[in-house]
Parts: C-alpha cells; sequence; structure tokens
C-alpha cells in the first residue's frame, strides 16, 4: 500500500515507523483579529450505557463512530486576548 502524504512525497508500509493519533479538537475564527484558533477538545469518560443514552439523545446512529468532545462555552483568543461566548451545531443562532 502507497500513502501520498501533503507534500507530494509516498511512503509505502515497509518505510512507515509509526502511527500518529488522531484526537478530536475544535476550530473558531476569532471575530476582532481575524485568526483560525484550534483546541484540542476534551473526550469524557463514561460508561457504556451513558454513551449509548447519548447516542439516543442526539440520534446517532448505530452505523456513526467517534467521540462525544466536550466545548466551552466561553473561547479567548491567544493572539488578540478577546473574550467571546460559543454557539455550537444545533443551537438555534447558528
Amino acid at each position: 500500500m502507497t500513502v501520498t502524504i501533503g507534500c507530494g512525497r509516498s511512503l509505502n508500509e515497509t518505510t512507515m515507523k509509526e502511527k500518529v493519533e488522531l484526537r478530536p479538537a475544535y476550530v473558531w475564527d476569532c471575530p476582532d483579529c481575524g485568526r483560525e484558533i484550534f483546541h484540542r477538545g476534551l473526550v469524557p469518560e463514561m460508561t457504556p450505557e451513558k454513551e449509548e443514552e447519548l447516542r439516543d439523545d442526539f440520534g446517532v446512529q448505530p452505523y456513526e463512530e467517534g467521540n462525544f468532545i466536550m466545548m466551552p462555552t466561553r473561547v479567548k483568543c491567544p493572539h488578540c486576548n478577546e473574550s467571546f461566548p460559543t454557539l455550537h451545531f444545533g443551537d438555534e443562532d447558528v
């Protein structure tokens, strides 16, 4: 198997030395300075029963995979130091 990476180089299975872990994150644009900000999301630990309850509450289908992540109600831009309330997908104002 050959994998093409962003810079146009190709790697095959014999030259790949390690795998990287993908972690959930969210992104937002600062309304004041215009910069794109990335934050690592927090994945709460929960029992399988609680996860199933959340899947039912949010209408997650059995074939859909992924993690629930916790997102803040306010964010602060590390560049201009301004703070903002957040909206999440599904909120009426989005």
